[in-house]
């Protein structure tokens, strides 16, 4: 009966069978091999339910590479059941998740970014300011910034969000990060990401940012607008 059921299968089904049993087996040069060779079965709309078994699977490379397979197949049906994952316990497999969103359907996963932003949880609000800054979404640079403004949140998580401030490269926002940088009573790592954000965006009068942040108390961000200013 097993041999008949096996038959019966695809090679598309089959290929992508050794690939998960290779990954289950952490024979991972195997599966890159197979991968590589198969490639065009692997990502066929036929190995597709496959990947989605997959995305259940206990280990966590097993489910990246699902996360991963399915965002290359490309099928809009798979963006919900991908998405969450997104609350996945591996890092690994949260990030994948991101990028496999961004691929398949952006606009869908900017949306899904913006309400994650609200989220009470340090690594999904990073999550949704990396995907938004991804995507390129720099209407969302406003909440991003209110977000690490955020004393609830740890300083690591507020720091994150300031590099993706600098990624978003929203000039809206700058005039606020300058005035966090100045603001004597703001955490000193905090102002000095703000400071740096502030320098990383372009603007208009980048001189007038420099200026003011020359005029810091701090001797880093003072540094770094006088810097600035030299170079210009």
């Amino acid at each position: 009966m097993t041999t008949f059921a096996c038959a019966a299968e695809s090679v598309s089904v089959q290929r992508t069978r050794e690939i998960v049993d290779d990954l289950v087996a952490h024979e991972f040069g195997a599966a890159s091999s197979r991968y590589r060779m198969f490639e065009s079965e692997v990502l066929s709309i036929e190995a597709a339910p496959v990947w989605r078994r997959a995305l259940a699977h206990s280990d966590a490379t097993v489910r990246e590479w699902a996360v991963d397979a399915l965002s290359r197949i490309g099928a809009v049906e798979d963006v919900d059941r991908i998405a969450e994952l997104l609350d996945d316990t591996s890092r690994g497999v949260r990030q994948q998740t991101l990028d496999a969103l961004i691929r398949i359907e952006p606009s869908v996963a900017a949306e899904s970014f913006l309400q994650r932003l609200e989220s009470s949880a340090p690594e999904q609000v990073v999550l949704a300011a990396q995907g938004l800054a991804q995507i390129g979404v720099k209407d969302a640079a406003p909440a991003i910034l209110r977000r690490a403004r955020d004393a609830a949140l740890p300083a690591s998580t507020r720091g994150a969000l300031m590099q993706q401030l600098a990624a978003l490269g929203d000039p809206v926002v700058v005039a606020e990060l300058v005035d966090l940088a100045l603001d004597v009573e703001a955490d000193v790592s905090l102002r000095r990401l703000a400071a740096e954000a502030a320098v990383a965006i372009d603007t208009a009068d980048p001189s007038l940012v420099l200026r003011r942040l020359a005029g810091a108390t701090d001797d880093y961000i003072q540094a770094l607008g006088e810097r600035g200013l030299e170079l210009q």
